[in-house]
């Protein structure tokens, strides 16, 4: 049974019993066993009654705050969910802001308001977005409109590739037969199916002959027993007309247009997160002046200034070096593609910049990308071989070498969480969670190393 609330008679009760002990006290003239005496008073069980209560809580706090957190995370994943069309848009905004942000206070610096720097800078993305999509949609669009004939071709030429295994299982079919010989049994068996591979008999044939034999007594051709069955049909339906079955054939619609269907709530999403950006650039510090006065000492003010100050530029920072390197990537993989002769250097240049953002799993999906292609596209296989290979010496010599050097160590993520983050965002947000997850994870773990009470979590994700 619960223990019931603690009464006003409880609680008056309680507080004379202290005012007694501390009457008492007053007057033990600083007896040692007088006071333990006093002090030790119980009226009727009712301060053990209240101290087991309490300690009773104390006991049940963990358990209450690790409920509370889990239904916590529960309630904002649920909320994330959902909301999905809105706060994609919303958090991408405040990256790019924090991507921007430092070009347009330089721009601030040198006597250009925030609004023309803004709108400068709007204009200089969405044209390279613009510029980006337009040498990369044509040839995406066209490998998809023949995606079967070109993995047919896929297919074929990746048949050379087998010749040497059905070599090596030819081989292990002979062994196989030698060793079956040692046995009378399977000599036997040898023999009866020679004879019946020699006399031309399967036992299909055999089958089909049998059935023929007993269903074909008066209709030994199979057409004439497509007729009779026919006008057996017609007679059962007392002379109603035959139907005429026209042939239906569903055509797909094509991959352009499929794109386009599905577009609608894409180009939402991004204008509503472009027109975010350019009202968060426009604003500059007038949030953080908001915040500042609202903060009661100037102590507290020059705080949350500096923190503000320093978590916007290690983002800014971090995000910048992050985007320079899969620029410099998608550069490198594009001009190498471009001297092997492989088609559409671009498009495989912005593929590869994009794929980076997905960890572990961007460099796998290029190089299977880059390989059926280079297989459609050359005739020798080794050869094709040579654009998985760039592709995948680029990926590991950023990911090694590069990236370790640029990007301090305190923003580095542990693999396992950074694993767990991606899959949970992308199932939440789809692609688009996909695509900045790494950057969000970056964001809260330099949050965290810069507030005191959160610095634990900061280090708990790193490595």
């Amino acid at each position: 049974m619960s223990a019931a609330k603690p009464t006003a008679k409880f609680r008056s009760n309680v507080a004379a019993l202290e005012d007694e002990r501390k009457y008492h006290l007053a007057d033990s003239d600083g007896d040692p066993l007088e006071r333990s005496a006093i002090l030790n008073r119980d009226s009727d069980g009712e301060l053990a009654e209240c101290s087991s209560l309490t300690s009773a809580r104390k006991a049940l706090l963990p358990t209450a705050a690790a409920c509370v957190i889990v239904l916590a995370c529960l309630a904002i994943v649920y909320s994330l969910y959902f909301s999905k069309a809105v706060m994609l848009p919303i958090v991408g905004a405040f990256l790019l802001n924090f991507l921007l942000s430092p070009v347009v206070a330089k721009l601030n610096k040198i006597g250009i308001p925030n609004f023309v720097g803004s709108l400068g800078v709007m204009f200089v993305v969405v044209g390279g977005m613009l510029i980006a999509l337009l040498f990369a949609y044509q040839p995406a669009t066209r490998w998809l409109e023949n995606k079967e004939e070109n993995l047919n071709i896929v297919g074929q030429k990746l048949q050379t590739l087998r010749q040497p295994l059905d070599a090596v299982q030819q081989m292990s079919d002979q062994l196989e037969e030698i060793g079956a010989k040692k046995t009378p049994a399977n000599d036997e068996s040898k023999n009866v199916a020679d004879s019946t591979k020699t006399s031309g008999v399967t036992l299909g044939d055999e089958v089909a002959s049998r059935t023929s034999a007993t269903v074909g007594t008066g209709s030994q051709n199979p057409e004439s027993a497509a007729t009779e069955a026919q006008s057996a049909s017609e007679t059962e339906e007392e002379g109603e007309p035959v139907k005429a079955v026209i042939p239906v054939e569903v055509q797909q619609p094509s991959i352009s247009n499929r794109i386009f269907s599905t577009t609608g709530d894409l180009l939402a999403g991004v204008g509503l997160m472009l027109v975010l950006v350019f009202y968060l650039l426009s604003a500059g510090d007038r949030g953080l002046e908001k915040l500042v006065e609202l903060m009661p000492t100037f102590r507290e003010k020059k705080r949350v200034v500096e923190l503000s100050r320093a978590i916007e530029e290690s983002v800014s920072a971090y995000l910048l070096t992050t985007l320079s390197i899969n620029f410099v990537l998608g550069l490198v993989i594009g001009i190498g593609m471009w001297l092997i002769g492989m088609p559409n250097p671009i498009l495989w240049g912005v593929v590869a910049m994009l794929l980076n953002f997905f960890p572990f799993l961007g460099a796998a999906g290029g190089a299977i990308l880059v390989f059926l292609v280079a297989v459609i596209s050359f005739d020798s296989i080794a050869y094709a071989l040579w654009a998985p290979g760039i592709y995948l010496a680029a990926n590991l010599l950023e990911a090694n070498l590069i990236t370790p050097h640029l990007l301090s160590r305190s923003v580095s993520l542990h693999p396992v969480w950074l694993m767990i983050f991606f899959v949970v965002v992308s199932w939440i947000w789809g692609l688009g969670g996909a695509i900045i997850a790494v950057p969000v994870l970056a964001v809260i773990k330099i949050s965290c190393d810069h507030i005191e009470p959160l610095e634990p979590v900061g280090q708990f994700l790193g490595r």
